[in-house]
This record gives structure tokens, sequence and C-alpha cells, in this order.
């Protein structure tokens, strides 16, 4: 499709606030990525959360993928350059998500997923973006969707940059997901050396490029190579002009602002206090604390917050401690207590609200699942609790 650019003529540009250099780690089963959007970005590039880069020809640094792990409260926009990859999901989810498509998923009051790599060798290469849900959206109902490299919006503008509309619009091309709340603009563009690309977008919405091939021109500064150039809000441009003197490929992001606290820790994200559903965060103060006495998590409960399976779990997994034992030491528990608690991790999110609502049956407390294997298939975990009611 052609797409004519004279309608649609940016008159001011908006500039280059700062760019930002990546950070390299790992997640999943020990996946190699780039994570470019971190943590303390996210206020600043509200609605999104985060954005991780990964792309590698070594088998090793991806192979393993992302076995289950939880989300809530939050978005995943997955965009794959290169590879496949299998997604399956605890709400009876699946898809193969292939080169050039979208597996965008709402993770909303809570959902298990894995996303495993269905190749042996070759190039693997994409991006995970995360959208923040608004409050009033936080504990809605799981939503996936696959959408292939052919059901994806695309234009070419006369200057012959090719542009794929993963969400929002552009040049009069809708794109495959809108949300009206973020309202987000996620375009892949393609520019061929020498072109010149404007997109229209509100004075209001945060916005940022992440180049991925070559180097892009914006305004007066250069935004070379894996780089992501966040760019600043100016009451007076109303756009965006992005130049390329080589042939050049990056994603320019958007969105509006949601204005709502963020908590965050691990793989959620909330508006309030306290463990509610399966999550990690931890939260300044318990003020709003509406834990029952009869929660079986409440005596581990800190001032601090909780979530503490969770929040453990992740540190574990980032190697800032190496075991229980050690986070038993530290926490000044026994590490038979983190070890059990860490055991919580495994159970199904309509399980963990029925407890956090105080709903659960009365003899299913703690000391039950000290007492007691925890079977990690969630058929099984209902039946159980079934049981408790025979």
């Amino acid at each position: 499709m052609n797409s004519s650019d004279t309608a649609l003529a940016v008159r001011q540009s908006r500039t280059v606030e700062q760019v930002i250099v990546g950070h390299p780690t790992s997640d999943g089963a020990g996946v190699k990525l780039t994570r470019v959007l971190t943590q303390n970005l996210q206020r600043r590039l509200d609605p999104y959360l985060m954005l991780d880069a990964f792309g590698s020809d070594n088998p090793d640094d991806y192979i393993a993928g992302f076995p289950d792990h939880p989300h809530r409260g939050f978005e995943t926009i997955t965009y794959m350059i290169a590879g496949r990859m299998l997604h399956r999901d605890s709400a009876g989810h699946e898809g193969l998500l292939e080169s050039g498509g979208v597996q965008w998923m709402t993770a909303g009051r809570g959902v298990i997923h894995s996303e495993i790599p269905q190749q042996e060798h070759g190039v693997m290469e994409g991006f995970q973006l995360w959208l923040n849900l608004p409050g009033k959206d936080k504990m809605s109902a799981p939503w996936y969707r696959d959408f292939g490299a052919a059901d994806l919006p695309k234009f070419t503008t006369a200057q012959g940059v090719d542009v794929t509309v993963i969400a929002g619009e552009s040049h009069g091309v809708q794109g495959a997901v809108t949300r009206e709340a973020s309202a987000p603009t996620y375009l892949d563009l393609h520019l061929p050396a020498g072109a010149r690309f404007e997109q229209v977008l509100p004075a209001a919405h945060n916005a940022f490029a992440y180049v991925y091939r070559g180097e892009a021109r914006i305004a007066d500064t250069a935004v070379p190579m894996q780089r992501m150039a966040i760019l600043r809000n100016q009451p007076e441009a109303d756009g965006i002009v992005i130049e390329a003197q080589t042939e050049t490929r990056l994603l320019l992001i958007a969105g509006q602002p949601l204005n709502e606290p963020i908590a965050q820790y691990g793989p959620f994200s909330r508006q309030r206090c306290v463990i509610r559903s399966y999550d990690g965060y931890r939260w300044p103060d318990r003020s709003g604390c509406r834990l029952r006495r009869s929660c079986p998590l409440r005596r581990h409960c800190s001032p601090t917050g909780s979530g503490w399976a969770f929040y453990w779990q992740q540190l574990l997994d980032d190697g800032v401690v190496g075991s229980g034992s050690e986070i038993a030491q530290r926490e000044g528990l026994h590490h038979l207590t983190v070890n059990e608690l860490l055991r919580l991790r495994l159970l199904e999110p309509a399980i963990i609200q029925s407890i956090l609502a105080g709903q659960q049956p009365r003899c299913m407390s703690l000391l039950w699942f000290q007492r007691n294997p925890l079977s990690t298939d969630w058929v099984a975990q209902r039946e159980a609790v079934a049981g408790f009611d025979a």
C-alpha cells in the first residue's frame, strides 16, 4: 500500500531529550537480551513499563526460552523480527509467533505463560514491550492474539519508507490494535538511505525511538544503532521528523500517559498495596491492606509490602541471592519457611484470589501447605481445594 505524505507534514519536530544505552542482561531460562526501557524510566515513558531487545544467531543465547512465568496488570507485545516462538498460557491460549509477526497478550487479572523457541539454529531477533493497563482494567480477563506478518497493516511512503503499523495510526493507516486509555502508537520503520519520515504525535504523549539497524537523525541529534532516543514533550511540536543517511530500521513508540501510581516488582504492575492475585509487587507502606486474618500469608506480610514468594524468586533469578537459605538468613526466617512460601508461586491465580478475599476453606492454611505436597497441575489444585468443602 502506498501513502501520500503531503497532508500529514509535521510543522515542528520534537527534539531528542536523551539517548539511552540498553543494559545487557538475561531473563527466562537464560535468554540473553538488552533491557532498553528500564524501571527507572517507567514514569518518564508512561504508559510503557519495559522494552527488551533480543537477537542472536547462537542457540545457546536463546534456546531455553521463557518457561512458565506469571504476569498481571499490564500487556505484553512481542514483535518477532526473525525466528519462531511458541506461546502457551494458563487461559488456554496457544500460538506460534513467526518472523514478522506480533503476539499481543493482556495479562489483566493474571496469567501464567511460556514462550519457547521452535528452532535449534539460526537467528532469533525481536522485541518485547510492556504496556501498562489503567487501574480500572487491571482485573480484566486475560486476552491473547497472534498477528502474522501478513495480518499487520503496512504502507510505503513516497520516499520509499516501509511502515508496519502494529498499534495506533500512521498516515491514515489504522494499526492492528488500539487502546482507548493509553492510545499506543507502535511503528516499525524501514528507511532507505537518504529518506525522511514524518509522524504526527499529540504533544502530551510520551514517545521514544529505538534504532536497531543503521543510524537515524532526529532534529539535530544522531541516534546510533542499538540506542533509544527519548523525545522531548514540547507543546509547540506536533510530531517527529526522522532522517536516515544510511539504510535504517527503527521502532517508533508513543502513548498517552496514564498518570497513575506504578508499583512493580518482577513481572507485575499494579496501583495499590498488598498481595492480590499472585503478584510480586512491593509498595512503600501497608495503608489500605485488606488481608484477612485467615490469609495463610499474613504473618509473613512485612510493613514494606508483601508478595514475598515472587520477590524472593526474582532475587534468585537475578543472581542477587544464591539460595533459599541465603534468603532465610537475610530475612531472619527459618529456611523451611522460605521454601514453603516459594511453593506458593505455583498456585493457580483463582486460588490465590480466594485466599486474599478470605474465601478459601477454613482448613486451608499455611500449615496445610507445609504438610501437603503441592501439585503444579492447576486442575489437581482445584480438586484439592474442592476436597476441603466435601
